[in-house]
């Protein structure tokens, strides 16, 4: 487990965290015996200011009135001109170390996935802060009685008084399936976003200011395909070297069969002395990476490890991921990603995964280039006619035709921020409030995953990212704190991020194959072969809809049923009545958001 909890109390009265604190502590319970917490507390102010640390986080109290906790990996970047980047490990104390002299800004040069907060009991201010990719979590809650900040969001559900469902996260969960802005499910919990800073003071008030982050920054002249490809196979192999000096000599890696997976696990087989590959097979389904996992497995002498997914995991394992999670799950695939990190748990403890693969270029550069030209080919008529085309093909009742509709009616932004949102039909949208019918996700979110301010294709391959990528180390840090494992990003490294950065768009998609990350391709191509490197991708695919209709089928039911937690704010009884196959992603959606809010308002404290 790594997470910690402040509790900060606003009454003189100290904070009773007992059952946040069991939560907490038997986090990835039934499938780990629960760990013991730390404490750190300032005493004598306002009722004493405490931090619960588990597993791996560090806390730090200072004389002069400090409390400061950490969870993740944080790491300080040292950059030399002319030379890769360099990292070395942070800790609490080093941060408190740093806070006198920098204040905040000593949060600005850590790297790697991180969530702190520091607690200034002179300035009555909670910083909170998590690292620019969303490799880790932060939650707030704000009550009468006191400020509280955990790295998880039930154990706040267990501090105060009840909260209810928060309506108008359905905007971003029907939409989306994936809370990246400051929303969360539950009314009054707030969550802390990448490249934001939160600033509690002891009234209640909490002040969001932006951090330095990930952006595209190309060279000029821009680089070339050959030496920049040779300097990312230098860094990435650095980033690994370091892990094995370290004293890591077992690894396991996630192979797809895939660029990105292949690519790490070519480099690993020749760095750590014992590397073993990780791949699943499902019962009744033809998982079509499987075979190309076990090729590249063979090409590079890697045994392959294959978990076994039977439909008695599915349904097993469906309320743990709920809990791990705590929001509606972006990927149907992750009762065979905990399948894998559970056999991992029996060959090694760390496990080297290929994501954030996207920071080098996805496909959406080239949706956002022809949704720029679709635009422009139509900006000359005049308003009243543009507004008359698009009602038309709303109005049409086919689905083609309702998507056809959007360059009428929508600025390049606005087709890039729904570019990415789930399909809803329109019989499944009647079911729904009028603010959830998925075709836009919020302001708040697309404001804090869209940066207004780049060259739009920037804006649109980092928004993929953020929202892809982000899901997914997200949810892979928290099965890994679970189940006592470690992730690591080869892609995340500092050096290789700089390397990232310094792409072009010309760099970051290849036109002529409609595909992104051509640095990545030309890598795998030297490292495991070209013809690895030009299989299409499939991305982990798994029968939600078989699944849906077998193990996980009473609890689909349960979530459609009259009485069910979403009954208030849909219509059950329509969405009963949908057909499966055209609406298996909103039958998804609802099943595991009831499954949330079940498991949240059993962990309230009252």
């Amino acid at each position: 487990m790594n997470a910690f909890l402040i509790a900060i109390p606003r009454r003189g009265v100290r904070v009773p965290l007992r059952r946040a604190e069991t939560l907490l502590a038997t986090a990835g319970a039934p499938l780990v015996t629960p760990c013991a917490g730390t404490i750190d507390a300032i005493d004598g102010v306002e009722g004493g200011a405490e931090m619960r640390t588990y597993g791996t986080a560090t806390s730090h109290r200072t004389g002069d009135g400090l409390l400061v906790g950490l969870a993740g990996g944080p790491e300080l970047v040292k950059r030399a001109n002319g030379c890769p980047a360099e990292c070395v490990p942070v800790s609490a104390r080093d941060l408190a170390a740093a806070w006198p002299a920098k204040g905040a800004d000593a949060l600005n040069v850590l790297s790697g996935g991180f969530a702190a907060a520091v607690w200034d009991v002179s300035a009555r201010r909670l910083v909170l802060q998590m690292d620019g990719i969303g490799v880790q979590s932060l939650f707030v809650r704000v009550t009468e009685d006191a400020i509280l900040a955990c790295t998880e969001v039930t154990p706040l559900l267990a501090v105060g008084p009840s909260t209810p469902f928060d309506e108008s996260a359905l905007t971003d969960i029907m939409a989306m399936r994936f809370l990246a802005g400051s929303h969360t499910a539950w009314r009054g919990i707030r969550q802390v976003t990448p490249r934001r800073r939160c600033v509690v003071t002891l009234d209640g008030s909490i002040a969001e200011s932006p951090v330095p982050g990930f952006a595209y920054d190309p060279h000029d002249p821009p680089p070339r395909l050959e030496p920049t490809t040779a300097a990312l196979r230098s860094a990435m192999r650095a980033s690994l070297e370091r892990l094995r000096d370290a004293g890591v000599a077992d690894v396991a890696v996630q192979l797809s069969g895939g660029v990105d997976s292949s690519i790490c696990a070519a480099l690993a087989s020749k760095i750590f002395p014992r590397c073993t590959a990780l791949t699943f097979r499902i019962d009744d389904f033809a998982n079509p990476e499987l075979p190309r996992a076990r090729a590249v497995a063979e090409r590079l002498g890697l045994s392959l490890h294959v978990a076994q997914v039977r439909s008695s995991d599915v349904a097993r394992l469906h309320p743990w991921i709920i809990a791990r999670v705590q929001e509606p799950p972006l990927h149907y695939n992750n009762p065979a990603v905990v399948r894998m990190l559970e056999d991992a748990r029996d060959i090694a403890p760390d496990v080297i995964a290929g994501d954030f693969d996207t920071l080098f270029g996805t496909r959406i550069i080239g949706r956002v280039r022809r949704q720029i030209a679709r635009r422009q080919a139509v900006a000359w008529l005049p308003s009243p006619a543009l507004r008359a085309v698009s009602t038309l093909l709303r109005a049409s009742g086919v689905d083609r035709l309702r998507r056809a509709a959007a360059p009428f009616d929508s600025t390049v932004p606005e087709l890039i921020r729904r570019s990415n949102s789930l399909r809803i039909t329109p019989e499944a949208a009647a079911a729904l409030p009028a603010h959830a019918r998925g075709e836009f996700p919020s302001e708040d979110l697309f404001e804090h995953i869209f940066d207004a301010h780049m060259p739009l294709e920037d804006a649109g391959d980092l928004l993929y990212a953020r929202y892809v990528a982000g899901a997914c180390v997200r949810r892979n840090t928290r099965f890994a704190d679970a189940l006592r494992l470690r992730f690591h990003y080869p892609m995340l490294d500092a050096a290789v991020m700089d390397i990232a950065a310094s792409l072009p768009a010309s760099l970051r998609w290849d036109p002529v194959r409609d595909e992104g990350k051509p640095l990545l391709h030309a890598l795998c191509a030297e490292l495991v072969g070209r013809d690895v490197s030009q299989w299409p991708k499939f991305g982990l695919p798994s029968p939600d809809l078989a699944w849906m209709e077998g193990p996980l089928g009473d609890r689909l039911a349960a979530s459609l049923a009259d009485d069910a937690p979403l009954a208030p704010y849909m219509d059950l009884r329509a969405l009963r009545q949908l057909p499966r196959v055209a609406n298996k992603e909103t039958l998804w959606t609802v099943m595991t958001l009831d499954e949330v809010l079940r498991q949240g308002f059993r962990n309230m404290a009252t």
